[in-house]
């Protein structure tokens, strides 16, 4: 069965991450600021994505208060004591390279009801899912990122993950990026006046900065509109986001009630 045709895989990832090929020159900015912290190098274009998934599979023996202590839920959707480990196994593979703060385990809650609204709102969009071929692609690229590091199989079985896993958790996260390509980002304009504040106020500072020879406002003026587009879909899903959390049933246990401000208990 493959991971589109496998409910009980969808139900149970609550996040994904891809990298984005842009055409610019090797830049890189995380498009969802709860996955990555503060935006990096806010004058280059967005290529990456993180999302955290979680797809249990329990394995023999296991203790189920250990594997399945309830920690949340989202509209009844549990969110697992599991699933916060399994993501954080995931988002290991996926940050290759990346230095980053450990979260606590509030803060990784808060990303994993964030990122479950995301899904169960995808429910309603049955035409947006991820293609054999795209999923593919994103675990060649993993493939050949791991090459050197011993290959992806050996940190599979190292961090006790399964590739069915890796492969449903890439399913449904481009499946969640395209949902947020078609709700927010048709109803994004970007003036010419946007453009010229953008260049003079960050872009050519910055470039100047660096000892670097700044490139005229015609030369970069595409990459900037791709600049401020990014950044006013994720201002766009921030904003829906904290809309649907006022709307949505969210219950915390075990001493996790750190949630944001309009989220109900």
């Amino acid at each position: 069965m493959s991971v589109k045709d496998d409910p009980e895989s969808r139900q149970r990832i609550t996040a994904g991450c891809r990298q984005r090929q842009t055409g610019s020159d090797n830049c890189q900015v995380c498009a969802l600021h709860w996955f990555a912290g503060d935006f990096l190098c806010r004058f280059m274009l967005i290529s990456c994505v993180v999302f955290i998934a979680a797809v249990i599979l329990k394995p023999a023996g296991a203790s189920a208060e250990t594997i399945d202590r309830l920690m949340a839920a989202v509209n009844g959707k549990a969110i697992t004591e599991g699933e916060l480990k399994l993501a954080r196994s995931l988002n290991e593979i996926l940050m290759l390279g990346t230095v980053r703060a450990k979260l606590s385990d509030k803060d990784e809650i808060q990303r994993l009801i964030d990122l479950e609204l995301l899904r169960q709102e995808l429910e309603s969009f049955s035409d947006l899912t991820a293609a054999e071929e795209e999923v593919e692609g994103r675990m060649e690229e993993l493939r050949k990122s791991y090459a050197k590091e011993g290959g992806l199989t050996a940190i599979l079985e190292r961090l006790g993950l399964q590739e069915s896993e890796l492969r449903a958790y890439l399913s449904l996260q481009i499946s969640i990026l395209q949902l947020i390509d078609f709700r927010f980002r048709p109803f994004v304009s970007i003036p010419e006046e946007e453009i010229q504040q953008y260049y003079s106020t960050k872009y050519a500072p910055q470039i100047g900065a660096s000892g670097a020879i700044v490139p005229g406002l015609e030369e970069v003026s595409s990459k900037i509109v791709r600049i401020l587009t990014e950044e006013k879909v994720n201002a766009s899903l921030d904003r829906w986001l904290q809309d649907s959390r006022r709307r949505a049933q969210i219950e915390y246990f075990g001493g996790n009630e750190s949630e944001p401000k309009g989220a109900k208990k």
